[in-house]
């Protein structure tokens, strides 16, 4: 017996939708341990496979390990970009440190916004929120990013410094 066509339209959109949640996810818990990662992809390998199982069983099998491996691919994009992104950072964090210095001196005052500097700011994601952090604070600013382990930190007044 064939698959309906809206079985078919909603198996078609689960599988669309995966990897995007892999990427999400790969963004935003790479840096940090969460149990998330591992609940996400089961349920969606079970959601695929329950979309067409009592139409055919070899496509519901099918549908979910390709469920499963695309979300797989996802996540590690996700990883492989906020590595880029945090070395980014790290890389180019005193050049924003001088952007901002510049922006006082132009401006009299630091920025509400990083995105006030212009473009080339480290620290985009694709779907999460900036690995660069920016408030201005009463006396200047601060700057911060981390991963799991390190947490990188500057002010108007100090470089970025590691600590744990």
């Amino acid at each position: 017996m064939p698959m309906p066509p809206r079985r078919v339209l909603l198996l078609l959109l689960l599988l669309a939708l995966t990897p995007i949640t892999g990427i999400w996810v790969g963004e935003r818990f790479s840096l940090t341990w969460n149990p998330l990662p591992a609940v996400i992809p089961v349920f969606l390998t079970l959601a695929a496979t329950i979309v067409s199982w009592r139409f055919h069983r070899g496509v519901a099998l099918a549908a979910g390990v390709f469920s499963f491996a695309l979300f797989a691919v996802g996540y590690l994009m996700g990883s492989r970009e906020v590595a880029l992104v945090f070395n980014d950072c790290l890389h180019d964090g005193e050049r924003v440190r001088e952007k901002l210095e510049r922006h006082r001196q132009q401006n009299g005052a630091y920025p509400g916004d990083l995105a006030e500097l212009g473009p080339g700011i480290p620290g985009d994601l694709l779907f999460s929120r900036p690995l660069l952090r920016y408030q201005r604070t009463p006396t200047g600013y601060e700057l911060v990013f981390r991963d799991a382990l390190v947490t990188h930190r500057a002010t108007e007044s100090k470089p970025l410094q590691a600590s744990k």
